[in-house]
């Protein structure tokens, strides 16, 4: 029964692997990270904003979900930058500005 079983050299099929494509990382992303770290310590509105619309255009632009990580990252570390800039410190928006003392001697 084996003997008419016999392979042939032309019937088999070979295994070719699927080409590995790897995908660079998006340069939104780093910018806006490096960006808005840079903005965080040194407590600069404008760099966080511009931060904040680099990651928002990348996050449109996605097309691996596997980056949604790094990306969810950043985004909360803007935020938070942008919280602490504009409602934390001494240099809030809501604060009170210093009154001036008053000369109890008059």
């Amino acid at each position: 029964m084996s003997g008419t079983l016999s392979k042939k050299s032309g019937n088999v099929v070979y295994y070719k692997a699927a080409p590995v494509v790897d995908e660079q990382m998006d340069g939104l992303v780093f910018i806006s990270f490096i960006a808005g770290f840079a903005s965080v310590i040194l407590r600069n509105r404008i760099g966080l904003w511009i931060s904040l619309f680099l990651i928002l255009s990348s996050l449109v632009n996605l097309k691996k979900r596997a980056e949604y990580k790094q990306i969810t990252m950043n985004l909360v570390m803007i935020v938070m930058g942008l919280v602490s800039t504009y409602f934390w410190g001494p240099q809030s928006i809501f604060s009170k500005p210093a009154e001036p003392a008053v000369n109890a001697s008059a």
